[in-house]
């Protein structure tokens, strides 16, 4: 059983078909390979550090929020997300933990961003069509994005009005930074453990603006589906060259790991 920091993540590495990329039973609840990484990752280590982009309200359908909350003493997180009508809620959602720092904006290159999403206004007219639980936010926020294609995509024929789609997306300008250039902003710590992105599409850009030949972040999970091949193919070799170990441990998400 590895018993350092490195050593549980060159073991993710060398045994990627292990129940941990499966998924274990832990008494009634089923742990994905992510939290079963970060779990045995903080085991060893004592203290982690994450960092989120792209967080949303930090709880609904999201990755890290129950093993950050589990281990709420031993963690500390910044939280960005873009949409300033989805702050309150993720401040809310992450108010019982004692280190949890919320910055509005975004991961770039650019000093502004422009994203596109259903206007918050039709928020409750919109008709989910998963999720359909959750809070009338968090569905229509949940896929902003930089693409309009991809938000026309999402939302096309999912209203309960009638009214043309452009009609019913907006364009939004957020401020925008570098993550290096952030965290050295906000005074915060430079000893990331893992970078957690959401960017709907545009993950791969995150990355390449998150300073990650400085930062060097152990853990980056982030999801692919929305990426090209060859935008695919690009960030492994990216990655990769960076000492990053990738595994695709679900038919959406990966996880790239720094070896050696």
């Amino acid at each position: 059983m590895p018993r350092t920091p490195a050593a549980v993540l060159a073991n993710a590495v060398q045994n990627p078909d292990d129940r941990a990329r499966q998924g274990v039973r832990t008494m009634s609840s089923r742990l994905t390979f992510l939290e079963v990484l970060l779990q045995g990752y903080l085991a060893a280590k004592g203290r982690m550090n994450l960092v989120q982009v792209g967080a949303n309200d930090g709880r609904i359908n999201d990755p890290i929020h129950a093993f950050v909350m589990r281990n709420r003493a031993l963690t500390r997180i910044l939280l960005i997300e873009p949409q300033p009508e989805i702050i309150p809620f993720l401040r809310q959602n992450y108010a019982a933990h004692p280190d949890a720092l919320v910055h509005q904006g975004a991961i770039g290159f650019e000093d502004s961003l422009r994203l596109f999403r259903v206007k918050p206004t039709l928020w409750a007219a919109y008709d989910p069509p998963y999720m359909k639980d959750a809070p009338a936010y968090r569905v229509p926020s949940g896929f902003t994005s930089s693409s309009i294609e991809h938000v026309r995509r999402h939302a096309e024929g999912n209203f309960r009005i009638d009214a043309p789609l452009d009609d019913c997306i907006e364009a939004l300008r957020v401020p925008c930074s570098g993550l290096h250039a952030l965290i050295s902003r906000l005074s915060w710590t430079q000893d990331i453990d893992v970078l957690q992105i959401d960017a709907e599409g545009a993950d791969d850009e995150v990355i390449y603006a998150s300073d990650t030949e400085r930062l060097r972040p152990r853990v980056i999970n982030f999801e692919r589906r929305h990426l090209s091949d060859e935008r695919q193919r690009k960030l492994e070799a990216f990655l990769s060259g960076q000492g990053y170990a990738i595994l695709n441990w679900s038919d959406s998400d990966s996880t790239a790991i720094l070896h050696g």
